[in-house]
């Protein structure tokens, strides 16, 4: 389902993904799916935890607070260790 009006953090992540990283840092499809996975379940887990739905989400509920209670919850595990989280 195509969102009619996306906000401003799904804009920067569509162009992250499709255009940053691939083309001006010249990561492998590979790593940039990495990068998608790590950051679908953080997006997912701040979305449960601040009971919004994802597409509610914005820039400004991405706070370190998040950030570090993510890393600490079980949700870690599933990321790869080279996954941009563990950085």
């Amino acid at each position: 389902m195509k969102i009619k009006n996306p906000n401003i953090l799904a804009k920067t992540l569509h162009s992250f993904f499709d255009n940053y990283l691939p083309n001006l840092c010249g990561m492998s499809p590979h790593t940039i799916l990495s990068y998608r996975d790590s950051l679908k379940l953080f997006l997912q887990f701040l979305s449960q935890r601040l009971q919004l739905s994802t597409t509610e989400l914005t820039v400004d509920h991405i706070q370190t607070k998040e950030v570090l209670a993510f890393r600490s919850e079980e949700h870690t595990s599933e990321l790869q260790s080279h996954s941009f989280i563990s950085y």
